[in-house]
């Protein structure tokens, strides 16, 4: 079984998915969706806000969501041609890189026609010949899934307590951070992409309060 999302599959909203997992019930699910229309806000920070769910809760279901089994690790097979989801938004992230000036076209030409020889994701190959840096990348990918990074620095001392999310790359005995956010959910967008884009071995979303105290909220794959 494939970790990377079945585009096959219907969209489900996430309250029905918490619903069904019997996470919330239908009223306290019916009395968030009216703070959200009138607050705004996600769904899921409201639900997370309230005590309701925990980030675990909110990690598998948002992989439900997408498609994605955090259980197993994921691989793409040798040949297979990529989907018409990662055709139209494989070019966009080329571009974002181009704009960048972080890859030539010549490279994005190079790795786009071994993207259709081979079936692997464009990410991957940039990264693989050295074009780009997954740090690189991982900005590149938040752009394109229109999130906006949060500097750690600026954050301190906005709140008594501020918490920042950071996604990490972890390899071995060393990790790299890829992005940060104050929201949890662009963090977990933004770890879904990663996964979809170059499938690293690891990845961990982790929550940073004002003192440095650092808790792992989810981690790729999920233990078990």
């Amino acid at each position: 079984m494939s970790a990377l999302p079945d585009h096959r599959l219907a969209w489900r909203p996430l309250g029905e998915i918490l619903v069904e997992r019997g996470l919330i019930s239908e009223l306290e699910l019916h009395d968030a969706l009216r703070e959200q229309q009138h607050e705004g806000g996600r769904l899921g920070e409201i639900l997370f806000a309230r005590g309701l769910v925990t980030a675990i809760d909110l990690r598998d279901a948002l992989a439900d969501q997408h498609g994605l089994d955090l259980r197993v690790e994921s691989r793409t097979t040798p040949g297979s041609p990529p989907s018409p989801h990662d055709q139209r938004n494989s070019f966009p992230l080329g571009r974002i890189l181009l704009q960048r000036q972080q890859i030539t076209e010549a490279q994005l030409d190079s790795a786009l026609a071994e993207q259709a020889r081979t079936g692997r994701r464009l990410g991957q190959l940039l990264i693989a010949s050295g074009a780009v840096s997954t740090f690189q990348l991982a900005a590149a990918l938040a752009e394109q899934q229109g999130l906006l990074a949060a500097d750690r620095e600026a954050v301190q001392g906005v709140l008594p307590r501020p918490r920042l999310y950071e996604v990490r790359e972890v390899a071995g005995d060393e990790s790299y951070s890829l992005y940060s956010s104050r929201n949890f959910l662009d963090a977990t967008d933004l770890a879904f992409a990663v996964l979809h884009e170059w499938e690293p071995k690891e990845i961990h979303v982790v929550c940073i309060a004002q003192d440095s105290d650092e808790e792992l909220c989810w981690k790729y794959p999920a233990p078990g």
